[in-house]
């Protein structure tokens, strides 16, 4: 425990990511595949005159990413729940196109002008070396994937897996699909393929 009162992952430490803060480590990574993760949670401290705590530190959502010099590998934005007390955690798949030093770097994205924080906790980047980079979910050709208005998909797998339909934020997409087509709504190294279905005439 520390004095935000929220329970540590592992160890006595972790790092605080404050609003319009960033933190970064260099790393010398071999080509392949990579599985990033880490435990996230939002400051939950409360304070209030008179009443119930109801002022609150968090969260930021912390922008994560990969980088080598202007290319960046893996981005991906988590925002901690502001009134969930357990770190929860989230994994990755990062693919490693060229040897070399890498940038992982947390930032967190709220607003300088507020006192709002996240913490991470146990960060972990491992080699994969048991996924081919064929790899696809084990779900049916057909299937149609529908991505909400607000919602993100993350595409975690080496391969392209092909699919029935895909509409995000209502609007649909056929064709080879990645996170650059639609990133708003779609974050990961994975692709899709979506073959068109034509044009549906109704008469009545």
């Amino acid at each position: 425990m520390d004095y935000f009162g929220d329970e540590m992952v592992e160890g006595t430490y972790r790092a605080r990511l404050l609003a319009g803060t960033h933190l970064a480590q260099t790393l010398t990574l071999d080509p392949g595949l990579y599985r990033l993760s880490f435990w996230e949670v939002s400051r939950t401290q409360r304070h209030g005159v008179g009443g119930p705590w109801i002022v609150g530190f968090g969260p930021s959502p912390i922008c994560v990413t990969l980088a080598r010099g202007t290319t960046t590998n893996f981005c991906a934005t988590v925002t901690p729940s502001s009134t969930r007390t357990k770190f929860m955690r989230r994994e990755y798949l990062v693919k490693v196109e060229e040897a070399g030093e890498w940038t992982l770097g947390f930032e967190a994205t709220a607003s300088t002008n507020d006192d709002l924080s996240s913490f991470i906790d146990a960060v972990c980047l491992a080699q994969v070396r048991d996924m081919p980079d064929t790899a696809v979910p084990s779900a049916a050709p057909d299937v149609s994937l529908e991505v909400a208005a607000g919602a993100s998909l993350a595409l975690d797998w080496p391969g392209v897996f092909t699919c029935g339909r895909l509409r995000c934020a209502g609007t649909s997409f056929v064709g080879d699909i990645s996170s650059a087509t639609a990133p708003d709504s779609l974050f990961g190294i994975g692709r899709l393929s979506i073959t068109p279905k034509g044009t549906l005439i109704m008469f009545r």
